[in-house]
């Protein structure tokens, strides 16, 4: 009987074990994972990792008939820490200084071995980290890209983007604010005369102290 007993605990435990080293946890660094798929005509690509993250590309976001690979990889951030400082303070500039970076999600594709960016929306589908409210790209730049993140079933979440990069789940204070805060990409040059109004509005004006000019000259000659 204590044999048995054993064996079945023995068991139990292995079971245990394998569910276990299955398991994703939300934004866990274990989630890393790829599929390849190849590309429909006329109709969007799904892409269904092992660990139940998805990605599906937009009809047309790539060559139809094209074999892609797809990686994916969402990481857990503990306090802030891993992340660029650069990113990290494009982000709170933009959020308000009030954020807290969650998950990191990277992805990439080649197609033939080489690398490729979508044409088209590709919409990422990762567990729900239990926190984020929002998104973050911020590119070589420093331009921050805030994107609208969505619950999805069963305790995922996912968002939409045209390109593949590293994107940030976090959670800001505002995220209504957050998402309408893209940088403002307003030239810092002087406008042109011409913008806005009577585009003559500048040669009038130019125009009026020459005349006036002129019939000075004009009057000062008839006096004479």
């Amino acid at each position: 009987m204590k044999k048995i007993i054993a064996s079945l605990a023995a068991i139990a435990t292995v079971l245990s074990l394998s569910v276990a080293s299955f398991a994703v946890e939300p934004g866990d660094s274990n989630s890393k994972a790829e599929g390849t798929e190849t590309i429909k005509a006329d109709a969007a690509t799904e892409f269904v990792f092992d660990n139940g993250n998805e990605v599906e590309a937009a009809a047309g976001a790539f060559e139809a008939g094209k074999e892609v690979k797809i990686e994916l990889e969402a990481s857990k951030i503990e306090d802030n820490a891993g992340v660029d400082a650069k990113v990290s303070e494009a982000v709170a500039a933009a959020a308000g200084n009030d954020v807290a970076f969650n998950t990191k999600v990277s992805i990439t594709a080649t197609a033939d071995g080489v690398a490729v960016q979508p044409n088209g929306d590709i919409t990422i589908t990762v567990a729900d980290d239990g926190v984020s409210n929002a998104v973050a790209y911020v590119d070589a730049d420093g331009k921050v890209e805030p994107i609208a993140l969505s619950e999805a079933k069963d305790g995922k979440v996912s968002f939409t983007v045209k390109h593949f990069s590293d994107f940030y789940m976090v959670k800001v204070a505002d995220v209504d604010a957050f998402l309408k805060s893209a940088d403002d990409t307003t030239s810092t040059e002087a406008p042109a005369a011409t913008t806005g109004g009577n585009p003559n509005t500048g040669v009038a004006i130019a125009i009026v102290p020459a005349a006036i000019a002129a019939a000075a000259v004009v009057v000062s000659k008839k006096r004479k």
